[in-house]
């Protein structure tokens, strides 16, 4: 497999950052994915039913990962998400960098004890500027802020 033994680390929800990651383990790659202690949020966007068994998007965003929740708040939490990302060779989020400073999961933090990490940040309004800790996911932002997004919902709603 093309990255068969390379580790990944997927600190992420919504599609991007997730598929990414997901694309990642279906060529080979160990990918750990980190939840909140709450879980991802996709885990409740399209709630397991009688009538709807499975949740399709979460599953088909995080097929193939390995996954643990973590309080990466609490000392135990950042220590543990230390632990794995000290083998790791990827990190891939979509976390606000506001958050992630306040983490400590930061790009110059984490470059400091991890030097050979990549460090793979997705934005859905970049990584400067006056929105950059503006909640928004993916490309779902573009459409929104376009006004492409509007085109799609009818009239009544």
């Amino acid at each position: 497999m093309l990255l068969q033994g390379l580790k990944v680390v997927e600190l992420a929800t919504w599609i991007a950052a997730p598929g990414c990651a997901a694309v990642m383990a279906d060529w080979g790659a160990d990918v750990i994915k980190v939840e909140s202690l709450g879980g991802d949020a996709t885990r409740t966007f399209f709630p397991e039913s009688a009538e709807t068994p499975g949740n399709p998007i979460f599953t088909m965003e995080n097929r193939g990962k390995r996954g643990v929740a973590l309080d990466i708040a609490s000392p135990e939490g950042r220590e543990a998400m230390l632990g794995i990302l000290s083998g790791a060779d990827v990190f891939i989020t979509n976390v606000r960098p506001g958050a992630l400073k306040r983490a400590r999961l930061d790009y110059e933090t984490l470059k400091a004890a991890f030097p050979r990490l990549i460090y793979a940040s997705v934005s859905g309004v970049g990584l400067q500027g006056p929105a950059v800790d503006l909640p928004a996911f993916d490309i779902t932002v573009f459409w929104t802020k376009s006004g492409v997004g509007r085109s799609h919902i009818p009239p009544d709603q």
